[in-house]
């Protein structure tokens, strides 16, 4: 039985192993989520502040500078673009 031109080209497609060079990370390296997370905290405490050091918001306020510090980055992306 004689192989044609496209079966053996189809066969070494799906035997070439992937470029993992070329591929981006899934996740940001470990010291960028750490600074990340030094920023949000220190304006989750800033926030805190700003209520009067009213306690109960943990949540709220991490949550918020969280927001801010993405929505900032999105901007600064669209700015870039």
């Amino acid at each position: 039985m004689k192989t044609t031109t496209k079966t053996k080209n189809n066969q070494a497609e799906k035997n070439k192993a992937p470029d993992i060079a070329k591929e981006k990370p899934k996740h940001p390296p470990q010291h960028q989520t750490f600074e990340r997370e030094q920023l949000i905290s220190i304006r989750a405490f800033t926030l805190w502040e700003s209520r009067g050091c009213t306690h109960g918001y943990d949540v709220d306020d991490w949550l918020a500078a969280e927001s801010e510090l993405i929505n900032g980055e999105l901007l600064m992306a669209q700015e870039s673009e």
